[in-house]
């Protein structure tokens, strides 16, 4: 998702624009030359709010992808894109770490709770990123590498992108 396609979301909406120094937006606005960079400081929830928007202004319906999802689109082979090492992206997953060891391989949905984490002294249910984010090291940049935190979460190396659901 783009800074440029977020601030119509927080322009139509009064949705808080994300936050976040030196890393883009000032008041309601980013730089100029970041209009087709990836949107960051957004939380799981601002990105599920951006996907209700989205899909009711276009009648088509918008979400997250699926951990599922996200790694099959980041393992294609011969494609001009990559989808490891720029930013982690909010998945539309709650986490688990042991949800994909026992469950079906093909096209699995995810667990319908998340289990219940500690991160730095707090606990609650944490939703999944992929990605590797550009502020870790390479041992992170694949396409296997599962990350998570709370939905409330927002970084200078965390954003989201789309799936638009195709009518059958």
């Amino acid at each position: 998702m783009t800074n440029r396609l977020y601030k119509y979301f927080v322009d139509a909406t009064g949705h808080p624009p994300p936050r976040g120094v030196n890393f883009g937006w000032i008041g309601n606005n980013f730089p100029p030359e970041r209009d087709d960079q990836p949107v960051v400081f957004v939380s799981w929830e601002d990105a599920m709010a951006f996907c209700k928007w989205l899909s009711d202004q276009t009648g088509k319906k918008y979400r997250l992808p699926t951990e599922a999802e996200w790694e099959k689109a980041a393992r294609s082979v011969g494609e001009q894109f990559t989808s490891i090492g720029s930013i982690w992206e909010w998945c539309q997953d709650w986490y688990d770490p042991d949800y994909y060891r026992s469950r079906e391989r093909l096209n699995p949905k995810g667990p319908t709770r998340g289990k219940t984490m500690k991160i730095l002294n707090r606990e609650g249910e944490a939703r999944s990123m992929r990605g590797g984010g550009f502020g870790r090291g390479q041992v992170v940049l694949r396409a296997a590498e599962r990350n998570f935190y709370y939905p409330t979460y927002t970084r200078f190396d965390v954003g989201f992108r789309l799936v638009r659901e195709v009518e059958k």
